[in-house]
């Protein structure tokens, strides 16, 4: 199976995804769905306390098979 990914900043279709079927087992939504671990401890970090806002935005490409980041503005 083939899964167009298009990129998330101009919407152009930056990879192919190829999937190979490995078995044919019919999944429940509870076996594939996303699952957090909410049993971890609660560890309050100082130094995020405020308020924050956006100062920039960045997107990556792939060049030669790395992901490279720029800044938009």
């Amino acid at each position: 199976m083939y899964l167009s990914i298009p990129d998330s900043f101009d919407n152009i279709i930056g990879k192919i995804a190829v999937f190979e079927q490995i078995n044919n087992k019919i999944y429940t939504i509870e076996d594939i769905r996303i699952k957090d671990n909410t049993n971890l401890k609660f560890i309050k970090d100082e130094n995020l306390i405020g308020t924050w806002k956006s100062v920039d935005y960045i997107y990556s490409k792939m060049i030669n098979g790395y992901y490279i980041l720029e800044k938009i503005s």
